[in-house]
């Protein structure tokens, strides 16, 4: 391998691993909950969320769904009673997708599978002061490639803070996001690779 050339190589198992990971998260989250992973994406942003809505062009952004994919997976969780759509009292044009109650309640049935894969592909097959090294790699590449380490931790991978928001909004933000942070590594995977994705159909 020529001298710097080495991340051809870091690209390509960190898509082989996103793949393979994602593929078990997927069915361990069907044989507990039913969803599959754009569908469990899709719960947790809005339950990290704060209020539990988003605006539906703001969640295909977050998980790299097209406009017609978002329609689709939300009109899944709508039909189940897991999500429901809402007006935006502030822009009537504009429509939230909103969690409910009972999604909250399969979304808590669901992360432990999804935790349960990711700890096994990871937690399980590092040491503790590899796993540092690995969230240190990545965390460099990932700011320096705009992710903000709190976002991706959060599970809102993205420029933080946004113009005009002040630190305590950011910070409460930070705070009502903890709820989807339970899963470190494979957030900051999935948040390096969506950096450079394309979003999904």
């Amino acid at each position: 391998m020529k001298r710097g050339d080495g991340w051809r190589e870091a690209w390509a198992w960190l898509l082989q691993v996103r793949a393979a990971v994602g593929e078990r998260i997927e069915r361990a989250l069907r044989a507990e909950s039913g969803l599959d992973l754009s569908e469990f994406e899709v719960l947790q942003r809005l339950a990290a969320s704060g209020e539990g809505h988003m605006r539906m062009q703001e969640l295909a952004r977050a998980v790299l769904l097209t406009k017609s994919g978002i329609t689709r997976v939300v009109d899944r969780l709508e039909a189940r009673g897991l999500v429901e759509r809402v007006p935006c009292p502030q822009d009537r044009r504009a429509i939230w997708a909103r969690i409910t109650a009972k999604g909250r309640a399969v979304l808590e049935r669901a992360r432990p599978a999804h935790d349960r894969v990711v700890s096994e592909a990871l937690g399980e097959r590092l040491e503790p002061e590899e796993m540092d090294t690995l969230v240190g790699l990545l965390s460099k590449v990932g700011s320096g490639l705009g992710l903000a380490a709190d976002a991706v931790c959060a599970g809102r991978v993205g420029q933080s803070p946004r113009a005009g928001q002040s630190r305590r909004e950011e910070e409460e933000e930070g705070r009502a996001g903890e709820e989807g942070a339970r899963s470190l590594p494979g957030r900051i995977l999935r948040g390096l690779l969506r950096s450079g994705a394309r979003p999904r159909s």
